[in-house]
C-alpha cells in the first residue's frame, strides 16, 4: 500500500502546483456562473476535456419511461385476450360445414408454370415472376426480388397470371415438413403489366360472392391448416389433386357458406393481429429502451 501511495505523490505534487498557479489543463477547467446556473448548479464533477459517451436520458427518466412502458405493455396484451374474447364469442353460436378445396362452386385451384431457365431475366420487362423465395413467413410477399425476378418478352406464354386475393400455397420443398409453411394472401399487386407465379405454387381462388379469401387464409396459415396441408402431402409434393381434399370450415346458414359471418370473423382476426404487431413493437422498443439505461448507467457511474 505504501509503495503504491508513494507512486501517486508526484502525480499529488503536479496537480498542488497547478492548482497554485491556476493553470489549465486536463485535468482542470473552469466554469462560469453563467454555465452553473443553466446546469440548475449541478456541482458534480464532469470533466469536460474526457470523450465519454454521452447519453441524452439520464437513467432515473430511462427507468420512469420503462415502468410506463410496462404499463403499456400490460394494457396491451389485455386488448389481445379481450380480442381473442371477441372472437370466442363472436363464433359461439355459429354453424359451420366442411367444404372440400375441390368444390369448384365456390373455389379453383390454380396450379403455377415455371418459364424455361433461359427465359429468366434481371432486366425489369414489366413482366414479373412469383417464386417460392418469394413467400414470406407470416403472409405476406416479397415483390422487390431482381435477380432472376422476370420474364423475358414473348417468354410468358401459358404461364399462370397471380391475381388480388389469390391464396399462395408452396406445393414442393426439399423436405415435405416445409410445404405449407410458407402460406400468402394476395392482398395487394405491384405495378407491373403482368404477374405470373413458378410451378412450385399453387393458387387457391375464392368465389368472393360466398367465400371471403382471407378467412381461409387464416385458416389454412394456422396450425390446423398445416396440419391439414401435411396430410396432403405425398413424399415431396403436394398434388392439386390433394389439395382438392382438404376439408375447410365454414360458417354456413341454412347450408350455404355465410359470408357475412365470415367477415365478422376475418375483422376480428385483423384486429387481433393489428394488436399483436403493436404488442410486438412495444417489446421491442422496451429492449432497446433497457439497452439504452444500461450505457446511461455506465456513464453516470463512471463520470471522472
Amino acid at each position: 500500500k505504501s509503495e503504491l501511495f508513494g507512486a501517486q505523490i508526484p502525480k499529488l505534487i503536479d496537480v498542488y502546483k497547478k492548482y497554485q498557479s491556476r493553470q489549465i489543463s486536463d485535468l482542470s477547467w473552469v466554469e462560469t456562473i453563467d454555465a452553473l446556473k443553466t446546469k440548475n448548479f449541478d456541482l458534480r464533477v464532469k470533466n469536460p476535456n474526457k470523450s465519454v459517451a454521452i447519453v441524452n436520458d439520464s437513467s432515473l427518466n430511462i427507468t420512469a419511461e420503462l415502468m410506463l412502458s410496462g404499463k403499456t405493455l400490460d394494457g396491451s396484451l389485455n386488448k389481445l385476450v379481450e380480442s381473442l374474447n371477441e372472437i370466442d364469442s363472436s363464433v359461439a353460436n355459429f354453424d359451420f360445414d366442411e367444404l372440400d378445396l375441390g368444390n369448384d362452386k365456390y373455389f379453383e385451384i390454380i396450379q403455377g408454370k415455371t418459364p424455361k431457365k433461359t427465359d429468366y431475366t434481371s432486366e425489369n420487362t414489366d413482366l414479373k415472376i412469383v417464386k417460392f423465395r418469394d413467400l414470406i413467413v407470416g403472409g405476406t410477399l416479397n415483390f422487390e426480388t431482381i435477380d432472376g425476378g422476370f420474364v423475358k418478352v414473348g417468354a410468358d406464354r401459358g404461364l399462370k397470371n397471380l391475381n388480388q386475393n389469390y391464396i399462395l400455397i408452396t406445393n414442393s420443398a426439399h423436405s415435405p415438413e416445409h410445404i405449407g409453411k410458407k402460406i400468402s394472401f394476395v392482398e395487394r399487386l405491384p405495378d407491373y403489366k403482368k404477374v405470373y407465379f413458378v410451378g412450385e405454387l399453387t393458387a387457391i381462388k375464392c368465389d368472393e360472392r360466398f367465400i371471403n379469401p382471407k378467412y381461409i387464409y387464416y385458416i389454412l396459415s394456422s396450425p390446423l391448416g398445416y396440419e391439414l396441408i401435411q396430410n396432403r402431402v405425398r413424399e415431396k409434393h403436394l398434388i392439386k389433386s390433394e389439395v382438392a381434399k382438404i376439408q375447410i370450415k365454414v360458417p354456413c346458414e341454412a347450408g350455404i357458406p355465410s359470408r357475412e359471418r365470415q367477415d365478422l370473423i376475418v375483422e376480428e382476426l385483423d384486429n387481433f393481429y393489428n394488436l399483436a404487431r403493436d404488442y410486438e413493437k412495444h417489446l421491442t422498443g422496451q429492449t432497446e429502451k433497457v439497452n439504452t439505461l444500461k450505457r446511461a448507467i455506465l456513464s453516470e457511474t463512471l463520470k471522472y
